[in-house]
């Protein structure tokens, strides 16, 4: 398991003062109580922002540096192609984490491996814009199975899209539709025909 000591953890605690965190920011980000933050300040005198104007959010930059500093052997380990869960074993942490970790300093998913869990596209997309992805998937002839396991969206969703674009199926597909419809239109004459009228006698 990867430790800090706790002068490396007192540095990024100051590292996140001084570029204007919070100190709901810094216990979330780091793991610290409002104690050692408010002790930090004390003892290297780093001023509170007036106003509070240091509520705003890390940068992307700040939020790097600090996970670097914080997770250096996990993020090598990602650069080396090592799976989350391999990661999460070897250094104490959840693969949440690890996903985390990811995002914060943008190393890319290896080649052929499928993207860490964490916040489903369909969340992250505004409606429109996934409906878009899902028109353009059903254009390029990809079915309903791929589109749901790829977009993480329900059957009901893609069939809305496939109706509300009017996308043609391929004719494959088509043929394979219409029979299904022949059929069940068959089986619905059938039972029609058995179903005695209101005139005859049991």
């Amino acid at each position: 398991m990867t430790t800090t000591s706790p002068a490396e953890r007192d540095q990024q605690i100051a590292a996140m003062l001084r570029a204007g965190a919070t100190y709901t920011q810094i216990t979330r980000e780091l793991g610290v109580g409002n104690n050692t933050v408010r002790r930090v300040r004390a003892t290297l005198g780093i001023p509170v922002p007036s106003g509070r104007a240091g509520s705003r959010p890390l940068t992307d930059t700040e939020r790097a540096t600090l996970t670097e500093q914080r997770h250096p052997r996990a993020a090598a380990m990602l650069r080396a192609g090592f799976t989350h869960q391999q990661i999460a074993d070897a250094c104490g942490i959840g693969a949440g984490t690890v996903t985390d970790i990811r995002r914060a300093l943008n190393i890319p998913v290896p080649p052929g491996r499928p993207g860490p869990k964490g916040p489903r596209p369909a969340l992250a997309l505004d409606r429109q814009a996934l409906d878009d992805q899902i028109a353009e998937l059903l254009t390029a002839g990809h079915t309903n199975a791929y589109i749901r396991a790829h977009l993480h969206v329900s059957s009901a969703r893609v069939t809305r899209v496939l109706h509300e674009r009017s996308i043609p199926l391929p004719p494959e597909r088509a043929r394979y539709q219409r029979r299904g419809r022949h059929l069940s239109d068959d089986r619905t004459r059938t039972d029609q025909a058995h179903e005695p009228s209101p005139g005859d006698t049991p």
